[in-house]
C-alpha cells in the first residue's frame, strides 16, 4: 500500500497544515511518497505540451524544455495511479490555493490519461485510490460564520479532485493567526481527533 503525501506550504515545521500531515503520516504508516511541491519541479504548461496532450503532434516533436515538462507531467500522473491513498495540506492563501498546488492539478489532470471524454461524458480513470485527504490552515473562521460565502476554496477544490474521481475529505484549522496558542491547540488537537476516527472508518 503506498500513500502520496503533498505538502503545498513553503513554511516547513512552522506551517499548521503540514502540522496536520505529519500526524496522518503517523497514521496511515504505509509505503509513502512525498511530494514537496515547493522544493520540485513543478512547471506551468506550455503550448506545445497543450497541444501534445491533446494530440496535435508527437512527443519527438517536442523541444527539449517541452520534453522536460511533458516528462515531469508523466512522473506525477505517475504517482497518482502508483498510490492507493492521497493526502494533500495546504494553506490557504487569498481566499485560494498556492499557485504551486494549482500548477500541479493542471499537470496531473490530463485527458486521456486521468481523465476522458466520450459521447459529452466524463469518463474517469483513476479507479486506485482509496482514501483521498485534505488538510487545510487559514487564518479566519469561515465554517458556520457569516464569513461562509467567502470560503471559495473548498468547492473549487473538491471539483479538481472530482475530476478524476476523487472524492476528499476536508479538514480544515481555522484562526491560525487569531486564536491564541491554547485555543489554537485545542482546536488542533480536536482536528486530529476528527482525523484518527476518519482514518480508522
Amino acid at each position: 500500500m503506498k500513500t502520496l503525501y503533498i505538502k503545498s506550504s513553503p513554511r516547513g515545521e512552522r506551517s499548521k497544515s503540514i502540522e496536520l500531515w505529519n500526524h496522518i503520516i503517523e497514521k496511515i504508516w504505509w509505503e509513502v511518497i512525498h511530494l514537496d511541491l515547493f522544493n520540485s519541479y513543478i512547471p506551468f504548461l506550455s503550448e506545445w505540451v497543450i497541444a501534445y496532450n491533446y494530440w496535435f503532434g508527437e512527443y519527438e516533436w517536442l523541444s527539449s524544455e517541452d520534453k522536460k515538462i511533458a516528462d515531469v507531467q508523466k512522473e506525477y500522473i505517475d504517482q497518482i495511479k502508483s498510490s492507493d491513498n492521497i493526502v494533500i495540506a495546504a494553506p490557504m492563501w487569498n481566499f485560494w490555493l498556492p499557485g504551486a498546488l494549482k500548477t500541479w492539478f493542471d499537470l496531473v489532470l490530463k485527458i486521456n490519461d486521468t481523465f476522458a471524454i466520450e459521447n459529452w461524458n466524463y469518463i474517469w480513470l483513476v479507479k486506485n485510490i482509496k482514501k483521498t485527504i485534505v488538510v487545510w490552515a487559514r487564518w479566519w473562521k469561515y465554517i458556520d460564520t457569516p464569513f461562509a460565502p467567502y470560503d471559495n476554496l473548498t468547492g473549487p477544490i473538491n471539483l479538481l479532485l472530482w475530476f478524476i474521481w476523487l472524492e476528499a475529505k476536508n479538514f480544515w484549522l481555522e484562526w491560525v493567526n487569531y486564536a491564541s496558542w491554547e485555543q489554537l491547540a485545542l482546536e488542533s488537537l480536536n482536528i486530529k481527533g476528527e482525523i484518527d476516527s476518519f482514518i480508522a472508518a
